[in-house]
């Protein structure tokens, strides 16, 4: 495990970047803290990998609770990199709306 310390290059704030590794040396997890919860404003805070490298699982979240104002806010892959499955969240609500999800899509706007 390595811990070093990332600036997060919208908010400009210190975040704890916490990396683990596969047995192989690719990394196989990434976590964003924020005063010790999950937070990051310029990517996911919660990033996995497969052994080959892939992205497995991306998680955005800000202060501890999924948020993605113009996107999915969690994100599973297949291990050849094709998107498996989504979800659109809000300030840690799960949005399943599809008028919602519509706004997200093409607008980017915050629902609160």
């Amino acid at each position: 495990m390595k811990i070093e310390i990332y600036v997060d290059t919208i908010s400009n704030k210190k975040l704890i970047r916490e990396i683990q590794y596969h047995v192989n040396g690719k990394i196989k997890n990434e976590y964003y803290y924020l005063d010790g919860e999950l937070h990051r404003e310029d990517g996911p805070a919660n990033i996995w990998y497969y052994d080959n490298g892939v992205m497995c699982s991306e998680h955005y979240l800000l202060n501890g609770k999924y948020h993605r104002d113009n996107g999915f806010a969690k994100n599973w892959y297949f291990s050849n990199g094709i998107i498996d499955d989504a979800e659109y969240w809000i300030n840690g609500k799960l949005i399943t709306d599809p008028l919602q999800i519509f706004v997200i899509e093409t607008l980017g706007t915050k629902i609160k």
